[in-house]
């Protein structure tokens, strides 16, 4: 039902609580590696609300809010990953990406752009690729692997800038794809805790490093197995962190 006070109202009359689950449902959750947040303090579930009022009662009088920090589709989502691409096409800009399908022309055309302008670009994509990597003279700045376990890797991870300096976290529901860039509504919110982006980083360092089950993808578009070399399973070190974690606040 729509709420019959404005989200305005919402947002001054309670302390709100937003829980984001990156990926698919919250059952399916112990079979996928996803990602959950909680973020608390006010207006943080205002967005969430309206989202759910332009899903579920498709009225044109409903439109969504634009949040400050989140980027939405088929809003904002779209303009503002291309803008923060070209923001790192430079020599000395960084971006990795880890998602499910990574398809969307236009994306692609500015990840190219931003190789040949002297980026660094890793990409962890678990299905479908459209973009060529390593191909001299567009492409040579983009990897491109995926990591294929007993865990379905489902989470979406965007990182803009190096970490080591500045640069911007980004995690939600969104894959690079035209039916998520412009015909669903999706959203990407900012990660801003420092310990929870560093939590990113190191998911996205062991994604990187793994060589039990990452392949990569070639320029001529066929993949192959990393050879193995540290013996990193991805998906095992992530469990065995979360462990370690569970214990030490036990």
């Amino acid at each position: 039902r729509s709420f019959p006070i404005s989200p305005t109202d919402v947002s001054a009359a309670f302390f709100t609580v937003a829980f984001y689950v990156v990926g698919s449902a919250v059952q399916g959750s112990l079979q996928d590696h996803e990602i959950q947040v909680v973020r608390v303090g006010p207006g943080q579930a205002v967005n969430v609300l309206e989202y759910h009022r332009v899903l579920f009662l498709h009225r044109g009088q409903h439109q969504i809010l634009p949040a400050p920090d989140s980027l939405v589709a088929p809003l904002t989502l779209r303009q503002a990953m291309r803008d923060l691409i070209r923001r790192e096409s430079r020599p000395g800009g960084r971006i990795t990406i880890k998602v499910n399908s990574l398809v969307d022309s236009e994306m692609i055309n500015a990840l190219y752009e931003a190789s040949q302008a002297g980026a660094a670009i890793s990409l962890i994509v678990r299905g479908i690729c459209g973009l060529r990597p390593g191909v001299r003279g567009m492409s040579d700045g983009i990897t491109v692997r995926s990591i294929v376990g007993r865990f379905l890797e489902h989470s979406r991870i965007y990182r803009f800038g190096d970490p080591a300096n500045e640069a911007d976290w980004f995690v939600g529901s969104a894959d690079v794809m035209p039916r998520n860039l412009d015909r669903r509504v999706e959203a990407l919110f900012p990660v801003q805790s420092r310990a929870l982006q560093r939590r990113i980083d190191e998911i996205l360092d062991i994604n990187l490093a793994d060589d039990q089950l990452a392949w990569e993808l070639h320029a001529d578009g066929n993949w192959s197995r990393v050879a193995p070399s540290t013996g990193v399973n991805a998906q095992e070190r992530l469990q065995q962190l979360a462990l370690a974690r569970s214990q030490r606040s036990a």
